[in-house]
């Protein structure tokens, strides 16, 4: 059945003691069932919030507390508000008061690896029984020779209701992209969210493991999370469409705020310290707040396409990112552009790495620094969600320096 094959072994694995228990709820209402057999989307993401509360825990005894793709509270009065899927629906929530609908899709990229030699290399070809050694950018071999996991992996996405749009190889030795169709901005977190579990589960059963770390290899090409947002009206009008080449006034709107959040969002969108070996200039990951139409040296760009279908690709936040803070922190800074008409500098049409602009954080202890103080972040998130994210990430920070830096991706690997 899915959820054992795939999602369930995720627990075994994914604590520092490789300890903890399928939760009850797992065992109750999942084993053997398709996610609308079970529980619902909300009930799923709030039950299993608790379990992921019961993994950080769980992690703290083995002396490294890493916040993961879950949730946690701080106490009664403020039951809920410190959740990161709450974050996002109020954002939304505030979307709808204006009669707006928010429809955003998200590109995944993980890398499949061999870990069983204590350390990160590419994965044996299940047909050559060599290990991979290039890269098959854009290509179908290695689609051919993953054919049985991918398979599998389309398949159990069905069954989820998760619905991907293509899968392709990237320009990483091993590394793959799953591109997940659009819809209504929550539940392609869940979407994102889930799909990461079940591409962890799923590899676990074909002998090797799936991560979607930032930066697994140094000389490689990172894992990155794009996202794809449009706004429509209550005519389901797409507002950021003009019939022109350019887009809209509100789109504008929209990028430039997107723009004024992006330094101060770079905790979300780089959560770890290996996400920051993926900020490399000319190498596929922005660095900087530049926005350009079909330009993927900027952080925002502006795709091609029939009018209808105008949208924004935020293009900042890594695989390791949390699906829901990575989307509440893009729509709250786009919808602050739009209510305050916030005007962005001109559009990029040269490689935006040569650009002088505002930089992204360069580092873990500057991201989380940032975040605390930014008053744009505090517009969009809660007092107490952004304490809580900050005191966790100040106590990641302090226990991974007591860690040989050559044995952190044994962290990430299974966490993220």
């Amino acid at each position: 059945p899915l959820w054992s094959r795939g999602l369930g072994d995720v627990y075994k694995r994914q604590t520092t003691t490789g300890a903890l228990p399928r939760p009850t709820w797992y065992t109750e209402n999942l084993r053997g069932k398709t996610l609308s057999e079970g529980l619902s989307r909300r009930a799923y993401r709030e039950q299993h919030m608790d379990c992921l509360s019961c993994h950080i825990s769980a992690q703290n005894k083995a002396g490294i507390d890493i916040f993961v793709d879950g949730d946690t509270r701080l106490d009664d009065d403020v039951a809920g508000k410190s959740w990161v899927s709450y974050a996002l629906e109020r954002i939304l929530k505030n979307y709808e008061t204006k009669g707006l609908k928010v429809l955003a899709a998200t590109e995944m990229e993980f890398h499949l690896i061999d870990e069983s030699k204590n350390s990160i290399l590419p994965p044996i070809n299940p047909i050559s029984k060599k290990r991979l050694s290039t890269p098959d950018i854009l290509g179908i071999s290695e689609l051919d020779c993953f054919e049985d996991f991918f398979t599998d992996l389309q398949d159990s996405c069905e069954q989820m209701g998760i619905n991907v749009q293509s899968i392709i190889s990237e320009s990483g030795c091993g590394q793959f992209e799953v591109t997940l169709k659009h819809c209504e901005a929550l539940k392609a977190s869940d979407d994102a969210w889930l799909f990461k579990s079940l591409a962890k589960g799923l590899a676990r059963k074909y002998g090797m493991a799936a991560t979607f770390m930032a930066k697994p290899y140094l000389q490689d090409a990172g894992n990155g999370m794009h996202i794809h947002f449009s706004i429509l009206n209550l005519y389901g009008d797409n507002i950021f469409d003009n019939k022109t080449n350019e887009g809209s006034e509100v789109l504008r709107w929209a990028v430039a705020g997107c723009l004024e959040g992006l330094r101060g969002s770079t905790l979300i969108f780089a959560p770890f310290g290996n996400s920051y070996k993926r900020f490399v200039k000319n190498a596929h990951a922005p660095t900087s707040a530049q926005w350009g139409y079909e330009n993927r040296t900027t952080a925002i760009r502006i795709p091609g396409g029939d009018f209808a279908s105008k949208r924004i690709e935020h293009r900042v936040a890594g695989g390791d990112t949390n699906p829901y803070l990575a989307m509440a922190v893009v729509l709250g800074s786009a919808l602050l552009g739009i209510e305050n008409k916030l005007k962005p500098a001109r559009p990029v049409s040269n490689n935006g790495y040569s650009n002088r602009a505002e930089e992204l954080a360069e580092s873990w202890k500057e991201a989380i620094d940032c975040f605390e103080n930014d008053q744009f972040i505090k517009k969009i998130f809660s007092n107490q969600l952004i304490d809580n994210l900050v005191r966790t990430k100040r106590q990641e920070l302090s226990e991974f320096k007591k860690i040989v830096s050559s044995k952190h991706w044994k962290y990430y690997v299974a966490a993220v």
